[in-house]
Formats: C-alpha cells, sequence, structure tokens
C-alpha cells in the first residue's frame, strides 16, 4: 500500500482528502502544520507527500526546500497545493522544483491523476469517467 502524507492547515479539506485518498486504497498520514509534516516525513517511509504552500509558521516552500536537504526525504515525488495564484510564479522560480502543483480550488479527479501519476499507478479509464 502506498503512503501519502497530507500536509494541509484547513481542517475540512484535509479531512475530506484523507477520507478520499484513503478510499482509494493509500495509507495516509497528515499534519496540520509545516512543522509536525516536515518532523512526520522523516519518521515515515513515504511515496508521496502534499503540501499546502500558504501555513503559518513552515510554509510548503520550507518543507519542500528542508526536505531536500535530507537523503532520506530527498526523492519523494512532491506536489504543491494552493489556494493562491501566484504559486505558478514562485513555483516556476523555485531552484529545485516539486513534481507538480496544483491551484485551489481543483477536483478530487485531479489530484488523483497528479497522485497516481506520481506513484506510476496509471488511473483505469472506466474509474475517470465515473468521477
Amino acid at each position: 500500500m502506498k503512503r501519502i502524507l497530507l500536509i494541509e492547515d484547513d481542517d475540512t479539506l484535509r479531512e475530506i482528502l484523507v477520507e478520499a485518498l484513503q478510499d482509494e486504497g493509500f495509507d495516509v498520514w497528515e499534519a496540520d502544520n509545516g512543522l509536525t509534516g516536515f518532523s512526520l516525513a522523516q519518521k515515515i517511509m513515504l511515496d508521496l507527500i502534499i503540501c499546502d504552500v500558504d501555513m503559518p509558521g513552515m510554509n510548503g516552500f520550507k518543507v519542500f526546500d528542508q526536505l531536500r536537504q535530507k537523503t532520506a526525504t530527498s526523492a519523494i515525488p512532491f506536489i504543491f497545493i494552493s489556494g493562491n495564484s501566484y504559486l505558478a510564479h514562485d513555483y516556476a522560480n523555485q531552484p529545485n522544483q516539486a513534481n507538480a502543483c496544483l491551484l485551489k480550488p481543483f477536483s478530487f479527479r485531479e489530484l488523483l491523476v497528479l497522485v497516481k501519476c506520481q506513484l506510476q499507478d496509471p488511473v483505469p479509464e472506466e474509474k475517470l469517467a465515473h468521477m
């Protein structure tokens, strides 16, 4: 079972995404802030990290940068999510870019396609048609 860490400070969105990802068969760990997410990422063998950008304390860019500096976490695929349109500009200017970014609001289908792509696990066409 693939392990995903979701770092999102919006409780409602985090709960919805955790449940939806679990329904897809993923083992989902969650953190409500960047510092907790950074700590969990170092303790758990993860297959993917999904991280909000705008969070108090340690934002998503800091989480990403710190994890890329650690040998054990440097190669974990990383997806940014954000409600701010400046993400595309900031993301493009990052020296070590994440694997993908997704602007809120997004559909779960969009996120699932990105997740499956990063995990190299194709989404069956018939499943996409019913999402």
